[in-house]
């Protein structure tokens, strides 16, 4: 789940309170400098009247090979308006609701995902694995789906791909949601915890490239690629996939 275990409640509204650092002044103002830019980006795109995406609803799923997404890369996107956007008659997947699933039918691997939640340790992949694998199994995903929050690694995209071809099933287009830099450095800072330096605030931006770059490496070598400006409003976010994916399909 993208909520950190033992993080204490108030958190963000926190965020700033550390500091005056000259660092921290400097990165506060690229990061008002960033968010600004986005809000205007997102009032430019709705002005402007942003194709609507309804003209390419369910042209996945009337195409001659089924659609299989998955989405990974920036953060602070609303998935679930950006899921809404691209309705194309296929399951909406996350990894992460899956999980909260077992854990309140209180299943016995729910219990085993909850348990480690608590504990402070990240879910094993073999867990992960299985519920994945188990749900795209389903009839439902025959015509495709769109996976959010999985693969996180190179070897869950790795296992990913074992997944789909024990079950049939054909390659899936990994679409990386790109940010700028002073973006992402921007939501780190508003997301800040309290003990946090400067130094730890550039060590987790390179942590995140770190993690990000296997992927890209990987899915750019199978060739399913995409990527996609996610520094917009959420509707021209789901125009560029559309057309993106409409001109490789």
């Amino acid at each position: 789940m993208s909520r950190h275990v033992g993080e204490r409640p108030g958190l963000r509204q926190s965020a700033y309170r550390t500091g005056n650092r000259p660092g921290f002044r400097r990165l506060a103002a690229v990061a008002g400098v960033a968010l600004a830019a986005v809000a205007v980006s997102n009032a430019q795109a709705r002005a402007a009247g942003v194709p609507d995406t309804a003209a390419f609803a369910g042209q996945a799923v009337a195409s001659k090979k089924p659609l299989w997404l998955i989405f990974f890369g920036a953060s602070g996107l609303d998935r679930g308006e950006l899921a809404a956007e691209l309705d194309w008659g296929v399951p909406q997947l996350s990894a992460n609701r899956m999980m909260e699933a077992e854990i309140t039918n209180e299943t016995g691997l729910g219990r085993r995902i909850q348990r480690a939640m608590e504990q402070g340790h990240p879910v094993a992949d073999a867990m992960v694995f299985k519920l994945v694998a188990h749900r795209i199994s389903l009839p439902d995903c025959d015509r495709g789906f769109v996976l959010d929050a999985f693969p996180r690694s190179l070897a869950q995209a790795r296992h990913l791909t074992e997944i789909m071809e024990e079950q049939g099933k054909g390659e899936v287009t990994a679409v990386y949601l790109t940010l700028p830099d002073e973006v992402l450095l921007a939501r780190m800072l508003a997301n800040k915890r309290t003990v946090e330096t400067e130094e730890d605030v550039q060590k987790r931006l390179a942590a995140y490239h770190a993690r990000m770059a296997p992927l890209i490496e990987y899915y750019g070598e199978r060739g399913s690629l995409v990527r996609v400006n996610a520094n917009q409003s959420v509707e021209a976010v789901a125009v560029e996939i559309q057309q993106a994916l409409k001109g490789s399909r």
